[in-house]
């Protein structure tokens, strides 16, 4: 905690019968340690009026007379979801993808969209062009307008840096739009995993007060990335807890397993199986022994 003092100002002669004083304002430069989910349950939760909202922190449900509605607002912030100098083309895409995926846990059909910018000066013309071409060439395959907008400018400078390359999943990745769609009815919850498996896994849980085993052995990764847990298992922890993916976490009752991986088939989308909903809260990983795997770090969280 430190104090600021504000100086007093000169009051001319003619004023000087006035009473004047000087205050101190106490400013910290301390965190408050709280993170985002802590923040939404204890200030943002309960301004959420009856039947404008959902249990889903990432969208809300609006009802009318034509049916509901569901709006909702992911945003991406340079150096957490994207690099300095990324692909504009691709940036625009993921920006509107991670908000489709959230619709597609929610088992809704994308309709429109609203874009919200704030770009520091000297974004060139060219720029603007690669990021137009890459959401019109999105608005085309998932069958979305743009309705609107603002953006804002900064005054921070462009950060140089040498481009890098990211890998295709993570610059692109696809929102399982017509999966949600199609599993809602038989899916007891559903949400997108952005902030790493095991911390989205347990968001659905913690709303029914109960908990979840997973199988580290039966989360679909690639041959590649087995071989780097064979000479690194220290890298499980990234494995569980990694964010970005944008796939759906759904839970549903056993005897509809053959309905939804008929679905699944019938789309071109692999589902797996990767663990089992029980009484006792908490998210656990087990491994191939049936051992408890300790996790230090289940997701990712923005820290105020």
């Amino acid at each position: 905690m430190r104090e600021v003092e504000v100086e007093k100002l000169k009051v001319p002669n003619d004023m000087q019968h006035s009473s004047t004083s000087v205050h101190t304002y106490p400013i910290t430069t301390e965190t408050s340690n709280m993170d985002e989910f802590a923040c939404i349950e204890r200030y943002i939760r309960p301004l959420m009026r009856s039947g404008f909202g959902t249990e889903n922190d990432d969208a809300g449900k609006i009802s009318s007379p034509n049916g509901s509605f569901i709006v909702t607002q992911d945003i991406l912030v340079e150096g957490i979801h994207f690099l300095p100098n990324s692909n504009p083309a691709l940036l625009a895409k993921k920006a509107l993808r991670v908000n489709l995926s959230d619709l597609a846990a929610m088992g809704a059909q994308p309709h429109g969209y609203v874009l919200g910018m704030s770009l520091p000066q000297g974004v060139t013309e060219d720029w603007w062009k690669e990021f137009s071409n890459g959401l019109r060439e999105d608005n085309t395959h998932y069958n979305v307008n743009l309705m609107g907008g603002t953006r804002h400018l900064t005054t921070r400078g462009l950060i140089e840096g040498e481009y890098l390359t990211l890998k295709y999943r993570y610059d692109l990745p696809e929102p399982r739009i017509t999966l949600g769609s199609k599993i809602c009815s038989i899916a007891s919850a559903c949400i997108d995993i952005s902030d790493g498996l095991v911390q989205d896994i347990g968001h659905i849980c913690r709303l029914s007060n109960v908990g979840a085993r997973v199988h580290l052995d039966q989360i679909p990764i690639s041959d590649e990335a087995r071989d780097v847990l064979r000479h690194n298992p220290e890298l499980i922890e990234r494995i569980c807890s990694g964010g970005d993916d944008y796939e759906l976490a759904f839970t549903s009752a056993a005897e509809n397993h053959t309905q939804i991986m008929l679905i699944a088939a019938d789309l071109g989308v692999k589902v797996t199986k990767v663990g089992t909903i029980v009484a006792q809260p908490g998210v656990r990983v087990y491994d191939s022994k049936g051992s408890i795997i300790r996790l230090t770090h289940h997701g990712y969280r923005h820290r105020f």
